[in-house]
């Protein structure tokens, strides 16, 4: 396996999930350049500066598939239009296989947050400043790391990768919880 990319810019966490970007070397696509920054993300975010394993991985048992960016971004309509009101407003709280969409994970999660529709796109709009029209998405499985195994069985995982080939970096965006 080629070396993960370098990293170059700092990891954030808004509302339940945790976005972490990572640059690439060269312009980079397709599963293998995903799976990359995927790994590079989770030894930033899953080992200590101390080698001290956080959470631990095996990345050869994740798996992933393309999805279009409008479904990473879907946003339902009382969300768009500011008309949300309840928690579970616009979609059941987990989708099949214990999987959450994003905008949940970033909305909605487990113990509340002030966020609005408004604070969505514009965390998205700084994440992919040139648009999401060209992002290439992969969704992760997530049965290959600790990580997620509370969120498996309570409040529901997301694991993606985003590549933006305007800005030549990926986004990693990692979401799990438990109560």
């Amino acid at each position: 396996m080629a070396s993960a990319p370098p990293y170059s810019e700092p990891h954030y966490v808004s509302g339940g999930s945790s976005q972490c970007l990572v640059k690439s070397e060269h312009p980079a696509n397709g599963y293998e350049a995903h799976l990359q920054a995927l790994l590079w993300a989770c030894r930033k975010l899953f080992i200590e500066e101390d080698g001290e394993a956080i959470w631990h991985f095996d990345a050869g048992k994740a798996d992933a598939r393309q999805i279009p960016a409008e479904e990473l971004f879907f946003l339902p309509e009382e969300w768009r239009t500011g008309k949300a009101c309840r928690p579970d407003a616009g979609s059941p709280q987990v989708t099949d296989g214990g999987k959450r969409p994003y905008w949940q994970a970033f909305l909605l999660p487990p113990y509340g947050c002030s966020y609005t529709a408004d604070d969505f796109r514009k965390v998205n709009a700084a994440l992919f400043p040139d648009g999401t029209d060209r992002l290439e998405v992969y969704e992760w499985t997530t049965g290959w790391s600790e990580y997620f195994d509370e969120g498996r069985e309570w409040w529901g995982t997301l694991c993606v990768t985003a590549y933006d080939p305007g800005t030549d970096r990926f986004a990693v965006i990692l979401a799990s919880a438990t109560d």
